[in-house]
């Protein structure tokens, strides 16, 4: 039989274990919790990695705001095509993923109702059940049984019953620096995962700066494809600090008291926050690439005068810089008059079928005896023929 939650990628372990056994249709969110098991359910999840993690439902259920949007749902194919088109918006707004925000309550609750162990001030050892074999020490927690066992060791000799009662305590210690481990792992996987956020978004903004300074077609194109690949790397990369984050934090909500565990996860949400900025960053670049490469190669020519009370003349060796001054991407252009006092500059100062016309700046600067003169002018360029731009000046102390 097809798996309906195949198409859902990454999210997909997690509502396929959500639903194992669930009965549709389900009219809304209270009929889901009620088929599902009910609020103090634990689920396992299964890692890419081979392991486990455990979840509340309810810790699942609550990190999906809009969850109430995808009910009432026929089949498990409706309530997929459902979450995938709410999926597909999220991406499309840059929204950082659900996975990263899957909190630790009400795991924490359960786990202090089923066992005094992660209680704190607890003034006396119970008895637990013997864990069930399994992948991960937060499998094992859901095995715990309460109490019962107590007036099983209350039959034994003492001394007998004390070793069993340190034997399960030193049990689930090591359960506990499992999970540690598991969450301090998981966290670093984020760190690293942020930095290769970082750097892919560095190399997505080192592109953007090619395409301005590219002086054909093909250049820019290249320049484009290599800030889009990037930023497709820094959102995979932001993709996966997320998992690593969800899972630091799964891990240490097996072990709420633990200090150095709850440091692990609130570290991993850090790491995979900055995922998420670098990777909106270098989509950003990747969209302003495109933006660039799509502005036309324009020419700008003008004349540069000096007046004189008898007669205007032409200005040579005056220096015109042009700047696109929406784009400072792109490198300014500089020429310089030539004996008739005309100079010709060209650069992507054109029209953009993305972005529409440029504003460009065109600066002169020229010396004369009087001292130096400069002037500036702004203009918007519709066409790769815009029209001249022409200075007039009168030179200080040359008359």
């Amino acid at each position: 039989m097809e798996d309906p939650y195949v198409v859902l990628g990454k999210s997909a372990p997690i509502f396929r274990a959500i639903f194992s056994g669930v009965n549709f249709p389900i009219q809304n969110r209270d009929d889901l919790i009620n088929k599902a098991g009910g609020k103090e359910r634990l689920i396992a999840v299964s890692n890419s990695d081979g392991t486990e993690s455990v979840y509340s439902l309810m810790d699942l259920i609550d990190a999906f705001p809009q969850i109430e949007e995808l009910f009432p749902s026929r089949t498990a194919n409706s309530f997929v095509k459902k979450f995938a088109a709410i999926e597909q918006g999220r991406r499309q707004e840059r929204k950082t993923s659900p996975l990263v925000k899957i909190k630790g309550k009400n795991i924490s609750e359960i786990l202090k109702k089923r066992s005094p162990l992660f209680q704190a001030n607890e003034p006396e050892i119970p008895f637990w059940g013997l864990p069930k074999q399994s992948a991960t020490g937060a499998s094992a927690i859901k095995a715990f049984t309460g109490r019962q066992q107590m007036r099983i060791l209350e039959r034994l000799p003492r001394d007998i019953a004390e070793v069993i009662i340190d034997y399960v305590q030193a049990v689930f210690e090591l359960i506990a620096a499992i999970e540690r481990r598991a969450a301090l792992a998981a966290a670093a996987s984020a760190e690293q995962q942020a930095n290769n956020a970082e750097n892919a978004a560095n190399r997505a903004l080192d592109a953007t700066q090619a395409v301005g300074a590219s002086t054909t077609n093909e250049q820019a194109q290249q320049a484009v494809d290599l800030a889009c690949a990037s930023a497709d790397e820094a959102a995979d990369s932001a993709q996966q600090a997320a998992d690593f984050a969800a899972q630091a934090c799964a891990h240490a909500g097996a072990i709420p008291s633990d200090v150095e565990a709850q440091t692990a996860c609130s570290n991993a949400r850090t790491a995979a926050s900055r995922a998420q900025a670098a990777a909106d960053r270098a989509r950003g670049a990747c969209w302003r690439a495109r933006d660039i490469a799509s502005i036309g190669m324009a020419t700008i020519c003008g004349h540069v005068t000096e007046t004189d009370p008898c007669c205007d003349d032409d200005w040579s060796g005056a220096t015109i810089v042009v700047c696109n001054l929406t784009y400072p991407e792109i490198p300014c252009q500089t020429d310089v008059t030539d004996g008739n006092g005309n100079y010709c500059v060209t650069g992507r100062f054109g029209h953009s079928s993305r972005v529409g016309c440029s504003t460009v700046t065109v600066t002169m600067n020229a010396g004369a005896s009087g001292g130096d003169v400069s002037s500036t002018k702004q203009i918007t360029v519709c066409s790769s023929s815009p029209p001249s731009v022409n200075f007039s000046f009168d030179a200080p102390g040359s008359e």
